[in-house]
């Protein structure tokens, strides 16, 4: 398991520093393609490009997970930068992992400590094997992050999947196998409430997205448990997060790969409401194989 480098002590209480809960909570997940795992290095030609959209983002945004993206050093000049101009956030990057982790995942966590903290209950974890025996298959299954969340006033535990490629020889009983793996993972948690986000490379209807526990419908959550997924939304909308058109499998001019789901424990909390949102290009116009950004807020009704 890994540990943060430090943990700042905390100086503020449940309600945040002004002693009121913030209103809002937006986590959002970003598939930059700026260093995909199997890359031999970044592509330089799209950082500037990335980059004037990850400006854009954070304006949007307060906890964003980065997929495909390697240097945490240039984002966290970057996250400084902004800082700079936006005196109404205070983000910061989670150095709590090893660069030689980051290497395996190409993850990078941005958050705002005005909104989230990290604390001692704050756990962080990486899955990189189907099962725990000793030659299990090495797989990006996903990764940990806990935060202190403000809003709700207790930790929140998110779980980040980069799931391999959909095309990939068996792709589909990968996906399978690591959808089992990672519900395992989840159901192991002490923290009340949990979202999974991430680019899983299959839409909301795939068999791996019905193993991790993911439902199209609120109410068969709260009754049954798992996870309820708004992208089946998406797909009514006809819309989709990557600009890859599909002629084999699924048919599409622009798959739903990436996604945000949310626990019966989030789906049932009282007072709440939840909006996921498909960012346009006012935000980040993706080229041919490029992402949009996801985001869901959870606001107070």
């Amino acid at each position: 398991m890994a540990r943060r480098k430090e943990i700042r002590k905390s100086e503020i209480d449940a309600c945040g520093p002004s002693g009121k809960r913030p209103s809002t909570m937006t986590v959002a997940w970003w598939n930059t393609s700026l260093h995909p795992p199997r890359a031999a290095k970044m592509d330089v030609g799209l950082t500037g490009y990335v980059y004037k959209g990850l400006v854009r983002l954070l304006k949007r945004v307060d906890l964003l997970f980065l997929g495909e993206c390697f240097d945490i050093a240039k984002i966290e000049k970057l996250v400084i930068n902004y800082n700079k101009g936006d005196k109404s956030k205070r983000f910061s990057v989670d150095w709590r992992r090893e660069a030689s982790e980051n290497r395996k995942f190409h993850t990078i966590c941005i958050f705002d400590e005005m909104k989230f903290e990290e604390t001692p209950d704050c756990e962080v974890e990486n899955y990189l094997k189907l099962t725990d025996s000793l030659d299990g298959k090495y797989y990006r299954v996903g990764q940990l992050y806990d935060f202190y969340s403000m809003f709700f006033g207790k930790v929140v535990s998110f779980y980040v999947a980069h799931w391999s490629q959909y095309s990939e020889e068996d792709g589909e009983a990968m996906k399978i196998l690591a959808a089992h793996r990672l519900r395992m993972e989840m159901g192991r948690t002490q923290s009340k409430y949990r979202i999974c986000l991430g680019d899983f490379n299959c839409e909301p209807y795939a068999k791996a997205m019905a193993v991790l526990g993911a439902s199209r419908s609120g109410d068969y959550v709260k009754n049954r448990g798992g996870f309820f997924n708004p992208a089946w939304a998406l797909l009514a909308r006809q819309q989709g997060s990557i600009a890859s058109e599909n002629t084999r499998f699924l048919k599409t001019q622009s798959p739903i790969f990436d996604q945000i789901l949310i626990d019966r424990n989030l789906v049932l909390a009282k007072g709440v409401e939840f909006v996921l949102e498909l960012f346009d290009s006012s935000v980040y116009k993706p080229r041919k194989g490029e992402h949009s950004p996801v985001a869901l807020t959870i606001m107070r009704k």
